[in-house]
């Protein structure tokens, strides 16, 4: 048995990208059109939520299954007309784009009705239990560097690109700013960082139950703390 015992994407993540032109700007463009994607793609796995709200009909999608990498090709070739992408993929995707004379549209869910929480830290509940100052020491520090890298966005990316030198640091600030816009929400400025409120995780735990067919029972009481956070209130810069 597991838990959440911080959120990093505390706004979902999920998006579908189009290319400008195609005459896809709202969900329900997304009839009778391709959406690449792999198989276990979150953004897929949920897109029936995504088109129960919004009034699609999900038969009248296809979804082409693809490796992550052969997504943008697809997409900028024009072999599908959508991909599934997380929202820090945004800018290499529209780079790819401007490279070959065009732009992307991005279908956020989180602004279509979809906002579920996304990515955060976890552990076990027999951690919790036998070892919880390691748990609070180990959530303290990933939380310090999460709240270092807000407030100094250009160090921060100056740190990833030296420990990934092939990756361009234009697009490496970019993918920050995105995640930081996903991380530092409503209730992150309430109540620190990594923070998970009942109701979103109720609402988290229904969709996941629904659309992604678990088998077991369980409360969202279960399956998050907010006890060992340390509560950082950084500002972006």
């Amino acid at each position: 048995k597991i838990k959440l015992i911080g959120m990093i994407h505390d706004k979902s993540m999920h998006t579908i990208i189009v290319l400008k032109g195609s005459g896809i700007t709202k969900p329900k463009d997304l009839e009778g059109r391709k959406i690449g994607s792999p198989e276990q793609n979150a953004v897929k796995i949920i897109f029936p939520a995504f088109a129960q709200v919004n009034g699609v009909d999900q038969d009248k999608v296809q979804w082409v299954n693809m490796t992550p990498d052969a997504v943008a090709p697809s997409l900028l070739a024009g072999r599908v007309d959508g991909g599934g992408f997380y929202a820090t993929e945004i800018p290499t995707v529209r780079a790819g784009a401007k490279k070959v004379g065009k732009d992307v549209h991005v279908i956020f869910y989180s602004k279509f009705g979809i906002d579920v929480y996304s990515n955060g830290l976890i552990t076990t509940d027999k951690m919790i239990r036998e070892k919880p100052d390691l748990v609070r020491r180990f959530l303290e520090a990933t939380m310090k560097g999460v709240a270092w890298g807000i407030e100094h966005p250009e160090e921060a990316t100056d740190i990833f690109v030296k420990a990934h030198p092939a990756t361009s640091r234009k697009l490496a600030r970019a993918h920050w700013a995105i995640a930081v816009d996903h991380l530092l929400t409503k209730p992150a400025k309430k109540f620190g960082i990594g923070y998970m409120t009942q109701e979103k995780m109720e609402y988290t735990r229904a969709t996941a139950v629904k659309y992604m067919k678990v088998k077991i029972d369980f409360s969202a009481s279960e399956t998050y703390t907010n006890d060992f956070l340390p509560k950082l209130f950084p500002e972006a810069r």
